[in-house]
């Protein structure tokens, strides 16, 4: 797979669940893009006591554009929020893992584009949430058992031993 990242893919697709390949809007990645920005709008609103409608819509603004830095730097570098995660909570949780092994992202431009979009979605959505039963959805918070269970799924694609990252 040779460099892709910030180039529009030819084929345009719009969704594409199973294996990602991030030649679409939106892969099984997306998932995570959608969790991620609702988890951090959540403690952000929360921490910061916002009261207003403003304010939580300036919350979901700074957000995006802050996801938007952090998918331009994760598809174009190593230097990202994700890889430092990756970097230096990865092999605590799965000593398996060879941090040497990571790349960028490499990502379309498209799919980046959908994954900022996920991430708005899901703190749109927070949002509205707030607004009508005038509480944060705290609940959104225990799908990080789940999104958890997805990343160790995916752990394998960091495993020095070539056969396995065939899977």
């Amino acid at each position: 797979m040779g460099k892709r990242s910030f180039t529009l893919n030819p084929e345009n697709c719009i969704v594409k669940f199973g294996e990602a390949d991030s030649k679409c809007y939106f892969d099984s990645w997306s998932i995570h893009h959608f969790y991620y920005q609702g988890f951090f709008y959540i403690i952000f609103h929360h921490f910061l006591k916002i009261k207003s409608i403003k304010g939580a819509l300036l919350l979901l603004v700074l957000l995006t554009v802050i996801h938007g830095i952090e998918e331009y730097f994760g598809n174009t570098r190593l230097l990202s929020l994700e890889g430092i995660f990756i970097d230096y909570l990865g092999p605590i949780v799965n000593p398996k893992i060879d941090i040497r092994l990571r790349g960028p992202d490499n990502d379309y431009l498209q799919n980046s584009i959908g994954d900022v979009l996920s991430g708005f979605i899901a703190t749109v959505l927070i949002i509205l949430y707030w607004i009508h039963y005038k509480r944060l959805p705290y609940f959104y918070m225990y799908f990080i058992i789940i999104i958890f269970g997805l990343l160790l799924s995916k752990s394998y694609l960091l495993y020095p031993d070539n056969n396995l990252r065939k899977r």
